[in-house]
């Protein structure tokens, strides 16, 4: 059996639950490697497992955020809690015991209940709707936050000092009994008297010294010599798994979302490991550097995460042709750069516009987000002359040629990529979510770095400088013959990483197995 162990971790405590209210939305995707993996085990029918090691309340409501509800998993927080699995079981706050006369005030983002003349709460819900935390305040200053899990209890109870800063940790049973607590300022676990027969010691110096114990204990007690344990690599947890996972069962999984550069302290942590997934060809350049430094015998794979599946594309159907950039990785002055060749491109052809892609805002300085307005206002101006009437509907709303759509989610960049007619990729390492994408919609893209995802003027076009932009582009929408084949041929390529045969490239690494996909 493969069993994945996941890197879904706070910045600070790694342990410490990620999931937030729903208004306090994140800016970035929890979408992985791991769960992209996950995924094509469970539409292929083969078995996996997933190991959570961090404090994880809201578990069951996540993995049905992707369609991964139906997945086993062993939790360590399950363990030393004493919960088994369970259906989430949603609370009504108003079945809380509440003091008489309390008040309930509703607001978009939260409930405040007003329980006393200078005390009230906050209660907090998930993008789910479960209840997620009550806040207890006194005088503005939280006092303590009451954590609930999504299968119906009270999981932990954060304490504050009276001046609102960290205190303790309580962590309880399904029962309501605590069983030990975490102190927030040194780090320190105190197990209580009545857990203590459950565990080898009374006090641990850190809680990653009493997840590692438990899950050595498990580890020895359910793990058998022909399973294969993937492992998202993060230098946090990564020494614990070569301490605790035989060599030849462990595999760890370079992730280029996650693991921004391969350090050689990254490498160090991994090297004890017989077999790695790369992303990248960059990233497996860098492992077997330092694998060739180090004189290792590492047993690696370049294999692509995710896996392409056919994505409807509208492009065909529209009145307008929408070039796409993707613009993160590149700097300022080659943004400003790319922008205005490809501006000086589609300004004279009728119906053309560019949609720069980008997950954040953040990424365009003010100087570009000017540049862009500039662009946009001299379209207008060089127009041809129009009518008066038609002039004075675009009085009141201009349009634009280009348009700036942020995509900080998977799901939000498939929705803009079925409009495209092509896409643009000029960094250093194309964005390989970006490049499947293209594949299952039958996009060609236009690259400066060749990947194992695109082939020159097939679903593609390689250049060298910007200045190829043009012909590059000329060569895909001047002339439909190569897009119709360009289409043509991803859908082809789409077979060669489908999920089926992504499985079988991860069974040959380990042993040879071809046969585990259905």
């Amino acid at each position: 059996m493969k069993r994945f162990i996941p890197a879904w971790y706070s910045r600070n405590r790694w342990w410490e639950s990620t999931s937030r209210p729903f208004y306090l939305k994140k800016q970035y995707t929890d979408f992985d490697d791991m769960i992209s993996l996950m995924t094509m085990h469970s539409s292929n029918n083969v078995d996996y497992q997933l190991i959570v090691l961090s404090f994880s309340p809201y578990l069951r409501t996540f993995l049905h955020r992707y369609d991964l509800y139906e997945s086993h998993y062993w939790s360590v927080f399950d363990e030393i809690q004493g919960i088994g699995h369970q259906t989430p079981q949603a609370i009504d706050y108003r079945d809380l015991s509440w003091p008489e006369g309390t008040e309930f005030i509703f607001t978009p983002f939260q409930i405040q209940a007003i329980t006393g003349d200078n005390t009230f709460s906050k209660i907090h819900f998930s993008q789910e709707g479960y209840l997620m935390w009550v806040e207890d305040y006194k005088y503005s200053t939280i006092q303590r936050r009451f954590v609930f899990d999504d299968r119906g209890f009270i999981s932990a109870v954060r304490t504050y000092t009276p001046d609102g800063d960290n205190n303790k940790k309580h962590y309880f049973s399904k029962d309501g009994e605590e069983i030990f607590v975490e102190d927030l300022n040194v780090n320190t676990v105190t197990i209580n008297k009545n857990f203590q027969s459950k565990f080898k010691k009374v006090t641990y110096s850190s809680m990653a010294e009493l997840i590692e114990e438990k899950f050595q204990s498990y580890v020895e007690r359910e793990l058998n010599e022909d399973d294969s344990v993937i492992v998202a690599s993060d230098e946090r947890h990564n020494s614990m798994m070569a301490r605790t996972i035989d060599a030849s069962s462990l595999c760890f999984s370079i992730f280029t979302e996650r693991n921004k550069v391969v350090t050689q302290d990254l490498y160090d942590s991994i090297s004890r490991a017989y077999y790695c997934l790369v992303d990248t060809q960059a990233n497996q350049n860098m492992i077997e550097h330092y694998a060739g430094l180090n004189m290792n015998n590492f047993n690696l794979l370049r294999v692509t995460p995710f896996d392409a599946q056919s994505l409807p594309n509208q492009s065909s159907q529209l009145y307008d042709t929408y070039i796409g950039l993707w613009i993160d990785g590149l700097d300022e002055i080659e943004i400003r750069e790319i922008v205005n060749s490809l501006f000086q491109y589609i300004q004279h052809k009728d119906g053309y516009k560019l949609k720069i892609l980008t997950k954040s805002r953040d990424n365009l300085s003010q100087e570009i987000i000017d540049e862009i307005t500039k662009l946009n206002e001299l379209y207008h101006q060089e127009k041809k002359e129009i009518s008066d009437v038609i002039e004075d509907v675009i009085q009141n709303k201009k349009e634009t040629i280009i348009d700036v759509e942020t995509v900080p989610f998977e799901e939000d960049l498939v929705s803009a990529i079925s409009k495209l007619r092509v896409v643009v990729d000029l960094t250093l390492e194309p964005k390989l979510f970006l490049q499947i994408c293209c594949i299952g919609a039958g996009i060609p893209q236009i690259n400066k770095k060749r990947t194992d995802y695109v082939k020159h003027m097939h679903n593609g076009y390689i250049i060298e400088d910007i200045s190829q932009i043009v012909e590059s582009l000329d060569y895909f929408l001047v002339h439909l013959k190569n897009w119709n084949y360009s289409y043509a041929y991803s859908m082809r390529l789409s077979d060669d990483f489908s999920s089926i045969n992504i499985i079988h490239q991860i069974n040959q690494l380990f042993k040879g197995d071809v046969s585990s996909g259905t």
